[in-house]
């Protein structure tokens, strides 16, 4: 059975923890910015990465393979557009939702920290999902 989980939530919340714990084919927007450009902080080549991790996703899932989608998903517009864009038999949402200072202490522990600033604004962008996407 093809399915695809997308994971939601702000930088440094756990998504990419709980992803590789899953049995499924992880697609991550950061491993590919590592994997195609040499800087998983790189976002000067978004539209290519997204374009990659949506190709990346249809293979897998005409495979019969299960997909987690990680990356922040911030975006109902974004999110609803990828998920039409998408063939598989069952679709999923996992929000992460953690105090923001919990997820400012985490940032600053990571290696590939964003900050305070970035996480801030990501806040104001985000849009909780709805079952319509």
């Amino acid at each position: 059975m093809s399915k695809v989980t997308m994971l939601v939530g702000i930088p440094a919340s756990g998504k990419s923890s709980f992803a590789a714990s899953e049995d499924a084919v992880w697609l991550s927007s950061d491993n590919l910015r590592e994997e195609l450009l040499g800087d998983r902080q790189d976002q000067t080549q978004h539209a290519f990465i997204f374009a990659e991790m949506l190709n990346r996703t249809r293979q897998y899932l005409k495979e019969g393979k299960e997909v987690i989608y990680d990356a922040t998903n911030l975006s109902k517009k974004r999110r609803k557009n990828l998920l039409s864009q998408i063939k598989a038999t069952e679709k999923e949402c996992i929000v992460f939702v953690c105090e923001l200072e919990e997820i400012l202490q985490r940032d600053k522990q990571r290696e590939f920290s964003v900050g305070e600033e970035t996480i801030l604004r990501m806040i104001k962008q985000f849009n909780c999902p709805s079952y319509d996407e």
